[in-house]
């Protein structure tokens, strides 16, 4: 084909429409805020069967009159070819029943018919992988044409749960000869049936197109260098010029050579493909526009095909944005980064979900060094969202990592499981020590605070008063009078013996008492009381705080 050179008559925009949808690929149907509180483990969360298709094909021209015409198929058959596990002899009985034959012990392929296929899905068997043709044939304008397409490939770990899909949508004008005006342009469409879409969420990785202009009858009449060719799409704007395929002055799409080694008789593209149509819609309106725009010719379109590539494979997207502690549930209070001991926190994660559909299943979870707080078993829209422990953690002093996972039990399929997961690694500080006053003993390098509260019997209550004479483990405490001293306590460092710090005291009395020993450290508190009435046992614990060194 010689390179030509560029009229300078424009065309003008003329509308002349032709609508086929002839062929369509037969699919399995894959299975598909104000502050809100699912089902979940202590947690909150809040928003921040292959058959053919009846096809159509019409044309129509400027004044409005159409002529629509209504074709099936003469022919459509479906083959599977599946692979099963048939783990023990009593699945491989119940596979004869539902009327597999040659069912054998083991992980084996099967092609089955069209009837049988179901059956066996509906029965639940462990069906690993599906593939298969459909095959359509047609008949229009006395030619009757077979075209055979591929199902989608669908996928499972191991079970007969299957979620994910790939497949091709095969859409054909089928043979037209459509004469395209003189100076001027047109634009047809072809569509998939509905009753052989792609799954409703699909998207679209790949468009693939094949289509021939000419006249055969006079090929004198026909100039390959007078025609633009662009396609588009219902998303991209419809019948207009979205991405140009074939330019008449070469060097902006193709350098003006189609794919034969004809050299003007004809325009034939074939199978070529791109990108730019990626992510959108494969059962939108698919369109090219063909602009004439030199006059004197005669040219025709014989027929164009497009082959949508779609996958389901990414379409749910669940990615971590950010976990954290607050002050308060649901997004209350305030954000704390820096924790202090026996600070009350509430773990938050943030995160996003990216679906075309509610995601149910088990969306997130939390950790505190590797324990699983809380999480959320629920189902969601597409959105930012926020989810909490209800219940309250205490900072204790140390190195601690705080982890947000979602998905965590890999239920819900996804296409990016890379950012499901996100770590606050920080180091909680100890507390101020002790600081000794009339109510409070400190111990231990004033490491451990010791407090006591009473009640007598005519219900008088009060706090025990140190007395002002101890040693750095041990120390005194009155209740009633300063002469009359009522208990010891000591804390020990027991951790050389048995990696704790221990508690012992002895008290005189027989009134109701709370003690109460608290390691300033770690937060750590341990409580020992003593009913009213009762002669106050002594208290040995040598494991009282496993807070050592």
């Amino acid at each position: 084909m010689r390179r030509p050179s560029r009229a300078q008559t424009r065309p003008a925009v003329g509308v002349f429409l032709l609508i086929f949808a002839l062929d369509a690929l037969a699919l399995i149907a894959v299975p598909g805020p104000s502050l809100a509180q699912p089902p979940g483990t202590g947690a909150g969360v809040a928003r921040s069967t292959p058959r053919p298709a009846v096809l159509a094909t019409g044309w129509g021209n400027s004044s409005g009159a159409q002529q629509q015409l209504t074709l099936a198929p003469v022919e459509t058959e479906t083959a599977y070819r599946v692979l099963i596990d048939l783990a023990d002899p009593a699945t491989v009985r119940r596979a004869w029943e539902v009327g597999l034959d040659s069912a054998q012990l083991g992980r084996h392929e099967y092609e089955l018919s069209e009837d049988l296929f179901p059956r066996l899905k509906s029965a639940a068997f462990p069906i690993l992988s599906v593939s298969g043709v459909t095959t359509h044939r047609f008949s229009y304008r006395g030619d009757v044409f077979a075209r055979p397409d591929p199902l989608h490939r669908e996928e499972s770990a191991g079970g007969p749960q299957i979620t994910k899909a790939t497949g091709q949508l095969t859409i054909s004008s089928g043979t037209v000869n459509d004469e395209i005006p003189d100076l001027e342009s047109m634009w047809r469409w072809v569509q998939v049936g509905s009753g052989s879409s792609a799954p409703a969420g699909a998207r679209t990785t790949l468009l693939e197109y094949r289509m021939r202009l000419h006249n055969d009858s006079a090929p004198s009449n026909f100039y390959c260098g007078d025609y633009e060719i662009y396609l588009s799409s219902t998303a991209s704007g419809g019948a207009a010029p979205a991405l140009l395929v074939y330019d008449n002055l070469g060097g902006r799409s193709d350098d003006g050579f189609d794919d034969d080694d004809e050299d003007d008789s004809d325009i034939y593209l074939n199978w070529r493909n791109t990108n730019s149509f990626n992510d959108q819609d494969p059962n939108q309106r698919w369109y090219v526009y063909i602009a004439d725009t030199v006059g004197g010719d005669q040219g025709y379109l014989q027929y164009v095909e497009f082959r949508v590539q779609w996958s389901t494979d990414s379409q749910v997207d669940l990615d971590a944005v950010d976990v954290y502690f607050r002050t308060a549930a649901a997004s209350g209070g305030t954000r704390v980064d820096n924790p202090a001991a026996g600070q009350q926190l509430y773990p938050h994660v943030s995160y996003e979900i990216d679906s075309p559909n509610p995601v149910t299943g088990k969306i997130w979870q939390m950790k505190l060094d590797g324990n699983v707080l809380c999480s959320s078993t629920t189902t969601l829209d597409e959105g930012s969202w926020v989810g909490w422990c209800n219940s309250p953690w205490t900072a204790t002093a140390g190195g601690h990592t705080l982890r947000g996972e979602l998905n965590p039990d890999g239920t819900i399929d996804e296409s990016n499981v890379n950012n499901n997961n996100i770590n606050r690694n920080f180091t909680v500080v100890g507390g101020p020590g002790c600081t000794a006053d009339q109510t409070t003993l400190c111990l231990n390098q004033e490491r451990f605070r010791v407090e006591v509260d009473w009640r007598d019997f005519q219900g008088n209550t009060g706090s025990g008063q140190v007395v002002p004479f101890g040693s750095d483990d041990s120390g005194l405490f009155w209740f009633f009078d300063a002469d009359n001293w009522e208990m010891l306590v000591k804390v020990l460092n027991g951790c050389g013996v048995n990696n704790y710090f221990w508690v012992f005291s002895a008290a005189t009395t027989n009134v109701e008492y709370v003690l109460r020993v608290t390691d300033t450290e770690t937060s750590t508190v341990r409580q020992y009381t003593n009913p009213l009435g009762t002669s106050a046992p002594a208290i040995t614990d040598a494991t009282a705080f496993a807070t050592c060194p």
